[in-house]
């Protein structure tokens, strides 16, 4: 008899894949951050959405090497 896979985490991890990539999205067009700092004539502010984006990378990563 052939046993199937157990996915315990799958749903959980897919949801907030995909609730992070629309978050990050949201908050790109919504919010402008200023830092009040500078890198030399550089000013260092950027929208919202880039904070948040780079842990989607994290749960894409978890999809792939774990369940992929």
């Amino acid at each position: 008899m052939e046993q199937r896979r157990q996915f315990k985490y799958l749903d959980l991890i897919m949801v907030a894949f995909v609730a992070t990539l629309l978050v990050s999205n949201l908050l790109s067009s919504a919010k402008l951050i200023d830092l009040g700092t500078s890198i030399g004539p550089i000013a260092l502010s950027f929208d919202a959405g880039t904070l948040i984006f780079p842990v989607s990378y994290i749960f894409g990563d978890i999809l792939t090497e774990v369940y992929g």
